[in-house]
């Protein structure tokens, strides 16, 4: 841009001192058209040809030659121009750049913050789930381990329940067959006093007959607690 500006006010100064040397017309050029514009006297032509000669001798000289005081007032103009356009145009826009790099340098730094927090949030979410599955785990191998205790504690309690069950299954049994018993010995009692009584002749005492009836029972005593002990 400051490139841009200089070439530009190069350019104004030189035009402005072509404008110049432009505005200083030759002698030679002007004595060319002043036949057409007015026919003069021979008195009067006679008097402005020295005069003419002259400055167009002077105007040819003067081509080759600088003119100070378009070339200090063009510099004066150039350097007002340069400071106008450095108070007006030069600040405002290394301003303007200013605050877009301050603007850039502010983005890229809440860009780098946010990255941080992002990265931040994803360790800790990282380490929250390493976390989780940790006790994940040991959650289920607690899980195992009270399933096998219980699963042993319930073999146990049915084991406990079922000798319970045959215990007194067996107890009633007994009991259950004892009775039984007892009333077989009593049906035995009578059917062997009948038979007795049939059999052995009327004759026989009481005495004979409890012994015969006494050992006939502890013969079925006998018989009985074989058959349990088998």
């Amino acid at each position: 841009m400051r490139y841009v500006i200089f070439a530009v006010l190069t350019c104004l100064i030189l035009g402005g001192s072509l404008s110049a040397q432009e505005g200083h017309v030759p002698a030679s050029a002007l004595s060319g058209t002043a036949p057409s514009v007015a026919p003069a006297a021979g008195q009067n032509a006679a008097e402005a040809a020295p005069h003419s000669t002259a400055h167009a001798e002077h105007a040819e000289d003067g081509l080759f030659t600088i003119d100070w005081t378009i070339l200090i007032s063009q510099t004066i103009n150039f350097f007002v121009l340069l400071m106008v356009l450095k108070t007006f145009l030069f600040k405002p826009i290394c301003g303007i750049l200013a605050e877009r790099a301050a603007k850039i340098a502010a983005d890229m730094k809440d860009i780098e913050e946010r990255k941080a927090q992002a990265d931040s949030v994803k360790q800790d979410y990282q380490k929250r789930l390493a976390h989780i599955e940790g006790e994940r785990d040991k959650i289920r191998q607690q899980a195992i381990v009270e399933g096998q205790k219980d699963k042993a504690a319930i073999l146990a309690e049915a084991k406990a329940k079922a000798d319970s069950i045959l215990a007194k299954a067996q107890q009633e049994i007994g009991i259950e067959r004892d009775k039984a018993w007892v009333q077989l010995k009593g049906k035995m009692v009578q059917l062997t006093m009948i038979a007795a009584e049939k059999v052995i002749d009327a004759s026989l005492n009481d005495q004979v007959h409890r012994d015969l009836i006494k050992s006939t029972i502890d013969r079925l005593d006998e018989q009985s607690t074989g058959e349990t002990s088998h």
